[in-house]
């Protein structure tokens, strides 16, 4: 048996065909839809070449999110109408081939997981995995754009920024050492702190994450709440001599104006030093009394302890309510002589009866007998 081959074949169509209906002789016969410009041809697909080699009319958007890479459009800048798909894609994606591993280098977390069909312009970022996702180009550990890099979470190396507040779930939360509040900064207001912002003393939050006591303005250890003078780092509670009536307590023992320790403190102390009363912040208040009738002013201590109640010394017959007393005399005023006072009368009337002992003539129990 006789075998043609596909040339051979093709030109006795061709013979026969001119022989019995004149048709036209045509050599195109490829299998792979080849094109008029003889670009298509069928094969496996070559991306970002510039040339369809599948004839779907698509070259430069190989994980199909609707974007191609802003490298094949620098390469080819009639790309939107070079191929008919093209028309309807948008510039900008940052990753679109699969088997370039250099986009998830600094990839951690849920970032290592990524595939390039979910990386585009139009994707949601999700902040600190180490993945661009929207392809905006910022810091993927900088979420409050302050330009400090979050210092709660770790990235691909294992480093920190030193941001202690960037907008993430796990910022730092501070803790006032004076009212023991803890104090957590919102999100929106996260770019006001970093070690580039100026501290503002006394409101609990550390703004240039130094880690220093934010109660403690003078740096001396001792927070506002402890110590009498904050703006001064010379002064604290301890046992240094105190410079008296220098207007400052140098030793925050409360006391700069009475040496002597006897409750006064000197009238030109208190003209030399106006505030001399709030020397020591935050502690018990001291008040002047004025100099009345040649005696020296006093200062006076507010003080803070619960008052005790002594027992009574007074005899248990003297112990009672006062009216009780007064009415049980004027019961018996019928019974006693009327020619006094009625001052005298009333005091000499209560008398008896209040001391009145049992076991005595009625005669001796207001104590000495009644004179005639």
């Amino acid at each position: 048996m006789v075998t043609l081959s596909d040339t051979t074949r093709a030109l006795l169509t061709a013979s026969l065909c001119l022989v019995i209906s004149g048709c036209s002789l045509s050599m195109d016969y490829s299998p792979y839809n080849k094109s008029a410009d003889g670009e298509c041809s069928g094969l496996a697909e070559i991306w970002y070449d510039g040339i369809d080699q599948d004839c779907d009319g698509n070259d430069g958007d190989q994980d199909g999110d609707g974007f191609v890479p802003d490298a094949y459009v620098a390469a080819f800048p009639d790309w939107q109408t070079r191929l008919s798909a093209h028309a309807t894609l948008r510039e900008g994606d940052c990753w679109d081939d699969a088997d370039d591993g250099s986009f998830l280098e600094e990839a951690v977390l849920d970032g290592l997981t990524l595939t390039p069909d979910l990386v585009s312009p139009d994707a949601e970022d999700v902040w600190y995995d180490g993945v661009d996702q929207d392809c905006d180009g910022a810091n993927d550990f900088d979420q409050d754009g302050d330009g400090f890099d979050s210092a709660n979470d770790e990235q691909a190396d294992g480093s920190v920024g030193d941001d202690c507040v960037d907008g993430s779930a796990n910022d730092e939360v501070f803790e006032d050492t004076c009212s023991g509040e803890l104090i957590t900064v919102d999100a929106a207001d996260a770019a006001s702190v970093n070690p580039g912002a100026t501290e503002t003393y006394y409101d609990g939050i550390d703004q240039d994450c130094d880690g220093a006591d934010d109660n403690d303005a003078d740096g001396d250890g001792y927070a506002v709440c402890d110590e009498c003078d904050d703006t001064d780092p010379e002064t604290f509670p301890s046992d240094i001599p105190e410079i008296w009536y220098d207007c400052q307590d140098q030793n925050c023992d409360g006391n700069d104006g009475d040496m002597d320790g006897d409750g006064y403190v000197d009238a030109a102390y208190t003209t030399s030093c106006t505030d001399w009363a709030s020397i020591n912040p935050g502690q018990t208040r001291r008040r002047l009394l004025g100099r009345h009738h040649g005696h020296r002013p006093r200062l006076h201590q507010r003080s803070t302890a619960t008052p005790t109640l002594e027992p009574s010394r007074r005899p248990p017959w003297r112990r009672r309510h006062p009216l009780r007393r007064r009415r049980r005399c004027l019961r018996r005023r019928h019974l006693r002589v009327r020619r006094r006072p009625r001052r005298l009368r009333h005091r000499r009337l209560c008398k008896p009866r209040q001391r009145a002992r049992r076991g005595l003539p009625r005669r001796h129990r207001g104590g000495q007998p009644r004179r005639r």
